[in-house]
């Protein structure tokens, strides 16, 4: 008697070796080697639909207008510029970066896939230096570099994905629906702990690699924890939105200090005086 069970079995694998495996190492290809089901052009179209969800929520996003405030804009994209220009960048050219002013008394910021990049005007006051913001800066440039979005949806939802390239579905309903799930839950996944930590390592190494063209003190980033934690805010990650999707402990003060170290301690500048000129001509609330 055939065994029917055994023969789905064989079925079964044999889909899985010549579909479902070629699909997953070609999307997976990555540069830094990670499995991604996700293509560049997905990650891409999945950043392009959450900033339509951002921009047509007005209420919830209300964002600082680049025609009324162009100081405060070209000071950014010039340090966008100045990160986008580290040899240490995997899709510099492959992304359309973008910085985006949210006008509204948050202390966050966020990525989101394909280059977009958001700060909240609340962080842009509360950090004091130009150092401190090319940090965090820095610091979501590898959020989306590194496509921790897609990495994190991979894992959610790798299979639903590899099912419909298989089928020859349409994957544009399903980006949708993440990227209204992403704006509706603070236009951010909760990053992992790997995730944080490499955005962490990466930022004081992409300050590192352009100390030519601009001297920042790499490890500045620890000073805006520092300070966090020093106001207690590094325990109220329920309420502090920067928190809730990074969430602070020390090892990350220990970790970019180590690896400030690690790099021979060199002194920057903190740029604090051309920052403040800067934010010194954000609206008030």
């Amino acid at each position: 008697m055939v065994d029917d069970s055994a023969i789905l079995k064989l079925i079964t694998m044999k889909i899985y070796i010549l579909f479902i495996i070629p699909i997953i190492v070609a999307y997976s290809c990555t540069k830094d080697k990670k499995l991604n089901v996700f293509s560049l052009s997905q990650d891409k179209q999945l950043g392009g639909q959450l900033d339509h969800e951002i921009r047509t929520n007005k209420a919830e996003y209300p964002l600082l207008d680049s025609a009324t405030n162009p100081d405060v804009y070209k000071y950014l994209y010039q340090m966008r510029d100045d990160i986008l220009s580290s040899n240490e960048i995997f899709h510099r050219d492959d992304f359309n970066w973008r910085v985006t002013v949210i006008n509204k008394n948050v202390l966050n910021a966020f990525a989101a896939p394909g280059g977009k990049i958001y700060v909240y005007t609340g962080l842009l006051k509360f950090v004091k230096s130009g150092a401190e913001l090319a940090g965090i800066l820095a610091h979501e440039i590898t959020h989306a570099d590194r496509r921790h979005s897609t990495d994190q949806m991979t894992k959610v939802y790798g299979f639903q994905m590899v099912l419909n390239v298989i089928l020859g579905s349409d994957t544009t309903g399903l980006v949708k629906t993440m990227a209204r799930n992403m704006a509706s839950g603070a236009a951010s996944l909760a990053w992992s702990r790997d995730n944080e930590s490499e955005a962490d390592s990466m930022a004081v190494e992409f300050l590192w690699s352009i100390k030519n063209r601009k001297a920042y003190q790499i490890n500045a980033l620890s000073n805006f924890f520092k300070r966090m934690d020093s106001l207690g805010l590094g325990t109220t990650s329920t309420t502090i939105a920067w928190l809730q999707d990074h969430p602070l402990d020390a090892t990350r003060i220990s970790s970019v200090d180590g690896h400030w170290k690690r790099l021979g301690s060199p002194v920057g500048n903190l740029f604090s005086n051309e920052y403040f000129t800067v934010i010194a001509r954000l609206p008030k609330y």
